[in-house]
């Protein structure tokens, strides 16, 4: 509760851009709160999104983090980008 009282506290004092911070931390845990077992045996392109904006942001993804990604990921300009179809997603 203590946790989630703080969290409340921060946000209500937070600036606009602050907020947005918050707002993506959100997503992206959630994002991983979904991550499981699961995640590498089927293709799921949100969780290929996901990794590919990832790794746009810095983050090298593992072997098995590739396996997840629903299309080919090519490494362009020093970043992962998701192809769909033979374009760029």
């Amino acid at each position: 509760m203590k946790d989630r009282d703080a969290v409340i506290a921060m946000a209500a004092k937070a600036s606009e851009g602050r907020a947005q911070v918050i707002t993506l931390g959100f997503v992206l845990a959630a994002y991983e709160a979904a991550t499981g077992k699961h995640t590498w045996r089927p293709n799921d392109p949100d969780m290929g999104r996901y990794f590919a904006f990832l790794a746009d942001n810095g983050y090298q993804p593992s072997d098995v983090e590739q396996l997840a990604v629903a299309t080919p990921v090519k490494r362009r300009g020093g970043a992962l980008r998701v192809v769909e179809g033979g374009q760029e997603a």
